[in-house]
């Protein structure tokens, strides 16, 4: 607080009560949300005044309202199992049979890997019900994201289990590079063993997943 005060440059400094007071306001928070909370506030309309805690529960609501995307994009962010074959259901209808593959690693939230718990059994029941997966998903994860913006969290992604160690290395890459997750979870070079077709294999999928993710009219 003492520095982004200072960078700010506006205000008169804080007294030790000032920063007490402050303390006992925010500490039911984690010091990495105030961190980015400050960052937000100095990047923000506000940023010309020096911060404090409405100030940065202000911060913290605005990143929790942009960041949690909607149950059916999140939905569609999850690669399901593959390879897959197909089956018949009991209505007569060709539908995925996901218990043929294995589920590939992805990035998941806190929503994303509780809703993924309930949805899953129906993917790998006998036959898949696809629709009932999607509704549960959904569910579920509308309920725990209205939960998380109350408490004005935003989405802790993490990279789930599964895949090879090349799949998952390249996609704690990818979330840092769209700002998921922190430039720490970054690979170190030289843990990606070159493979030319696992490599190519590997492009093909992460393709895909950027097809999904990128806002409409971009590439």
């Amino acid at each position: 607080m003492v520095d982004a005060r200072n960078l700010i440059g506006q205000g008169e400094p804080y007294s030790d009560g000032d920063l007490d007071l402050m303390f006992a306001a925010l500490m039911d928070l984690e010091l990495v949300q105030i961190q980015r909370a400050l960052i937000d506030h100095m990047n923000g309309k506000d940023g010309r005044w020096r911060p404090n805690p409405h100030y940065i529960r202000e911060a913290m609501k605005a990143r929790a309202s942009i960041a949690w995307v909607s149950a059916d994009e999140a939905w569609a962010r999850i690669p399901k199992p593959g390879p897959r074959a197909s089956l018949t259901d009991w209505r007569g209808k060709t539908v995925t049979d996901y218990r043929t593959g294995n589920w590939p690693p992805c990035l998941l939230n806190q929503a994303t890997t509780e809703a993924m718990a309930l949805a899953a059994p129906y993917l790998e029941q006998e036959p898949p019900d696809v629709n009932a997966a999607r509704m549960a998903f959904r569910a579920c994860y509308e309920r725990i994201v209205e939960q998380e913006k109350l408490a004005n969290r935003a989405p802790v992604y993490r990279v789930s289990g599964g895949g090879t160690h090349e799949e998952r290395q390249m996609l704690l890459q990818q979330g840092v590079e769209q700002g998921l997750l922190p430039i720490s979870a970054a690979p170190v070079a030289g843990q990606l063993e070159y493979n030319p077709a696992g490599q190519a294999r590997i492009a093909q999928e992460m393709a895909k997943i950027k097809a999904l993710v990128a806002p409409k009219g971009k590439e």
